[in-house]
């Protein structure tokens, strides 16, 4: 029996060595072929543009293989472009590279390596591209100021940061920062609402909030024209 198991498990490990698998099948072990699966092919720079701002700011355009391309300064182009960046971060929104730190392999992001925050700082893209990593689009902030200006999407009201009473049939806007929550009155329509989120988020959050109304060299919502999600 021990010599069966032997021979059967060297039988294995050649069926393995092979790149196929063994089945038991009623006539034993049979010898099955690996499906080949492609690995996919992952997006890398195949080309670099220059463009002149009407501010005189020189940017490199970086562009992937998959179509995307990354925006950055050319005073760091030098710099950035002896690595290979990858998408990466959350659903591959961001750029990165592989480091190995401590003996284990990360990712660095290319915003964090132009800005070089302090610990426990991050950096924020202020028009929430995260594509677009030259340094008038990148400020370092604490997470709570960055969390601030996320990529928002609108609720059932069409607006940011309000919600409704069926009750009283009325409007509220709030705004949260740190565990506490600020609100405004109750209101007769959404869009009264909103505009006491827009003076709640200027002062709690400043220059990072999100607006439903904004000024010039404000940001606003992610989805223009108010369309719910």
């Amino acid at each position: 029996m021990n010599a069966h198991r032997k021979a059967q498990g060297a039988t294995e490990a050649n069926s393995q060595a092979k790149g196929g698998y063994l089945s038991k099948c009623c006539d034993g072990m049979k010898d099955i072929p690996t499906p080949h699966h492609p690995q996919p092919t992952i997006p890398r720079i195949i080309a670099t543009h220059f463009d002149v701002s009407d501010d005189g700011i020189d940017t490199a355009i970086l562009v992937r293989s998959d179509g995307a391309e990354i925006l950055v300064d050319q005073a760091d182009y030098a710099r950035l472009n002896q690595y290979r960046w990858f998408p990466a971060g959350t659903q591959d929104r961001y750029a990165g590279r592989s480091v190995k730190r401590n003996g284990k392999w990360r990712v660095a992001y290319i915003h964090r390596e132009i800005m070089a925050p302090p610990h426990g700082f991050v950096v924020d893209h202020v028009n929430g591209n995260p594509l677009n990593n030259t340094r008038a689009n990148l400020r370092i902030c604490t997470r709570a100021q960055n969390s601030a200006n996320r990529s928002i999407c609108l609720n059932h009201t069409g607006f940011l940061g309000i919600g409704f009473d069926p009750a009283q049939g009325r409007y509220q806007a709030a705004v949260t920062q740190n565990g506490s929550r600020f609100r405004g009155p109750w209101r007769l329509t959404a869009q009264e609402a909103a505009k006491d989120y827009d003076c709640l988020a200027r002062g709690v959050h400043g220059e990072f909030a999100r607006l439903n109304f904004p000024e010039p060299g404000e940001q606003g919502v992610s989805r223009p024209g108010g369309a719910p999600c």
